[in-house]
């Protein structure tokens, strides 16, 4: 989950087909394809269609309850948390 400073949140979900789906707090959701690349995981075939292509970001070896700050695709901070479960 990725939280947002104006408290907004976006909840990832990353499936072993390589598809992904987000949904975020304002009711929005969006749909993408995900790869490894080396390091980094990346978002393609992103719908509905954003103003970037393609997104990627260093991977994170985390552990459930530890946060991590990072950048959305559009540059804005935010603070991950991995948790448990599909919630």
């Amino acid at each position: 989950m990725s939280r947002y400073p104006d408290g907004g949140w976006v909840k990832h979900w990353f499936n072993p087909d390589g598809s992904y789906a987000a949904q975020f707090s304002d009711g929005r959701r969006l749909s993408a394809r995900w790869s490894l690349e080396g390091e980094r995981i990346c978002l393609t075939n992103m719908r509905p269609n954003m103003l970037i292509p393609r997104f990627c970001t260093t991977m994170i070896d985390a552990d459930v309850g530890e946060t991590w700050q990072s950048r959305d695709p559009l540059g804005r901070r935010v603070q991950n948390i991995l948790v448990a479960g599909r919630q």
